[in-house]
């Protein structure tokens, strides 16, 4: 009697399993030559650094005016605000450590002229909420990881702390 009540039931699973479901089956849109074409934002690397630029989601290529000159980029983070802000760890020159805390207008491309002094190489960058940027920074020649706590609408440091063992690895994630 138990073998048959097991039988039907994994039956039962695998019937439910194998039905199509309503709604789940959905066609792929794919976009072929009619399209039309859309831009992000993405950076666009030179010699002497990076800049921003739209880029053409079909062509993958620049598309309009490019921002200024940004250095060399470590992360960024996006704000949720609107106007968009983008703030980017970046470097001034390949042979310097230490990175500046930039903000860049997305839409418009354009930089914010103040930049913050985050005192190191920085690993990972989130804007955690409208008034606040963590970066996670090392310092050279010094072994040891901080916490770096920015007001982006000042443009200055509010808090920094460092933390008790190294940090091995970063991960970007929803």
């Amino acid at each position: 009697m138990r073998l048959v009540r097991g039988l039907l039931g994994v039956g039962a699973l695998a019937l439910l399993l194998l039905l199509p479901a309503r709604d789940v089956a959905r066609p792929l849109p794919l976009q072929g030559h009619g399209a039309t074409a859309k831009e992000s934002v993405a950076f666009v690397w030179s010699a002497d650094g990076a800049r921003l630029a739209a880029i053409d989601d079909l062509s993958l290529r620049p598309v309009g005016r490019r921002s200024a000159l940004i250095g060399y980029v470590d992360t960024w983070a996006f704000s949720r605000t609107q106007p968009a802000l983008l703030a980017v760890a970046a470097r001034p020159r390949s042979d310097r450590d230490d990175d500046v805390l930039r903000f860049v207008n997305v839409s418009s491309r354009r930089l914010v002229k103040r930049t913050v002094n985050l005192g190191g190489g920085t690993r990972a960058l989130l804007w955690a909420r409208p008034d606040r940027v963590v970066a996670l920074v090392g310092r050279c020649c010094s072994p040891g990881t901080w916490v770096v706590t920015v007001d982006p609408g000042a443009r200055r440091i509010v808090s920094e702390s460092e933390l008790d063992d190294d940090v091995s690895a970063v991960a970007r994630a929803a």
